[in-house]
């Protein structure tokens, strides 16, 4: 054992007791300094305002007026007091719904109007409605709610506080936030990192103005509840919805090109043939039709006029058709308050199933058929089937909102199927009462 000289111990023992005087100084201090003798509140909320999370909302308040339904957001949250500074914490999920808001160009706008496409609407502005289907639905997948979006969180002290004197006001008090990390997953959550703001810019009134830091040192000390999570920002990252509906707005407009070339080429029918045609068909006076004398002529058959006649018909019918169907649905925006689109199908019997998304707060709605109430529903979370006998040609399925529950707008879901499951739809509306919602069936 190497020798030790017994000075060395006593001197390290001197030194251990000033460091462990010093650490005890140290927490002394931090205790005296510290307003927080108080247990503060941490845990996870959801946001309040899910009810009127449509897209239509968040487009509202988003950057570029571009925004994707939002089902849900929770929030983790953690207060504290570190070193005599307040630290906050937030850290959330989210999930995305089925319907997103797009602002595109009033070019690409008017083509969806004049034509349309499945999944995707026009909207007021040179806004679209596009839904998560068909080939929208890899886009859906790369939707993300930026952490840049901004967030409030309700301060409830637990008492009241007194501020040189006087009562201090504490109603709207809360703290606003970006947080840290949102995840697109349900139940996990980023890594947490700790902010700490000054005392001064911690906690803000109903206004938006933060109080003073002696206010928020004592809220702090004689501790607080958490009321309600709203948002106040959303940031999205949409590119690739807004990719692909340039991309379905580009071969909206080549099919229109193409469409106006092979008009363009098609031959016009030469009425003056046409009608020496018909009367050498059907005048019954001689057997060249009376015009032997009148001079040379093409020769057309009976069954060439029949050919000509069926072709300029089927045109004619066709046109006519489209136009009829444009008109019908522009007459069903303009009595809506929501349009859900059209669909056709070979089906006599579909079935209708609804179910609130949002908070169960009592909606009730009317579903009718063609103008016919078929049944009305107070709506669960569970989906409720009706069956539908559908007509050849029209059917209007209408959902007339009766009420707007407990929390917001009337908010439901329903799904169109087969009598044998096949589904033919899948859409969602947000009503005020009264208001209504269409989507048109065609039977052909």
């Amino acid at each position: 054992m190497p020798f030790m000289p017994k000075s060395i111990p006593s001197r390290l023992t001197s030194l251990s007791y000033r460091c462990c005087g010093f650490g005890v100084l140290v927490l002394v201090m931090m205790t005296l300094t510290s307003p927080a003798n108080a247990d503060l509140p941490s845990g996870r909320i959801d946001a309040s305002d899910v009810p009127l999370m449509t897209a239509q909302n968040f487009a509202e308040i988003s950057g570029d007026g571009s925004a994707v339904e939002v089902s849900r957001v929770t929030m983790q949250y953690r207060f504290d007091v570190l070193m005599g500074e307040p630290t906050l914490v937030f850290h959330g999920n989210y999930s995305i719904g089925e319907i997103s808001w797009i602002k595109t160009t009033p070019e690409c706008w008017s083509l969806v109007s004049k034509i349309g496409d499945l999944g995707i609407h026009p909207m007021s502005g040179s806004s679209v409605q596009v839904w998560n289907v068909g080939r929208f639905q890899p886009a859906f997948k790369e939707v993300k709610l930026l952490s840049s979006s901004q967030f409030s969180l309700g301060i409830e002290p637990l008492e009241k506080i007194m501020v040189n004197g006087k009562r201090f006001p504490t109603n709207g008090l809360h703290v606003r936030f970006r947080p840290d990390t949102l995840l697109r997953a349900f139940d996990e959550y980023g890594p947490a990192v700790k902010g700490s703001p000054d005392w001064g810019k911690a906690i803000r009134d109903s206004s938006g103005a933060f109080i003073d830091a002696d206010a928020a040192k004592k809220i702090f000390r004689i501790g607080f509840e958490v009321g309600e999570l709203r948002i106040l920002e959303a940031n999205f990252n949409v590119n690739a919805l807004k990719n692909a509906v340039r991309d379905v707005c580009a071969d909206l407009k080549k099919r229109m090109e193409e469409e106006a070339k092979k008009s363009a080429k098609k031959p016009a029918i030469d009425t003056g043939g046409l009608d020496d045609a018909l009367a050498s068909a059907f005048d019954p006076s001689s057997e060249d039709g009376g015009k032997a004398d009148s001079g040379p002529s093409p020769a057309i058959g009976s069954q060439g006029v029949s050919n000509v006649l069926e072709d300029a018909f089927n045109v004619a019918d066709a046109a006519r058709e489209d136009r009829a169907k444009r008109k019908r649905v522009a007459q069903l925006k303009q009595t809506s308050q929501q349009f859900l689109g059209v669909q056709e199908t070979v089906e006599t019997e579909i079935k209708i199933l609804a179910w609130d998304h949002g908070t169960i707060d009592g909606d009730r709605v009317s579903i009718l058929h063609n103008g016919h109430e078929v049944d009305v529903l107070t709506l669960s979370g569970d989906p409720e089937p009706i069956t539908i006998d559908l007509q050849r040609g029209d059917n209007v399925i209408e959902i007339k909102a009766r009420n707007q529950g407990g929390t917001g707008k009337n908010t439901a879901s329903f799904v169109v199927q087969t009598i044998d499951g096949k589904e033919l739809a899948r859409k969602k509306w947000s009503l005020t009462t009264g208001g209504n919602a269409k989507l048109l069936l065609i039977r052909i």
